[in-house]
């Protein structure tokens, strides 16, 4: 099972990536 924290970040990065295709950082 994914750590609730992880599963987070992968939601708001789908959300942002979604909302801001144009602008795709990389959060590493």
């Amino acid at each position: 099972l994914f750590t609730a924290g992880f599963s987070l970040r992968v939601l708001a990065r789908k959300l942002i990536n979604s909302r801001d295709k144009e602008d795709q950082t990389g959060e590493g």
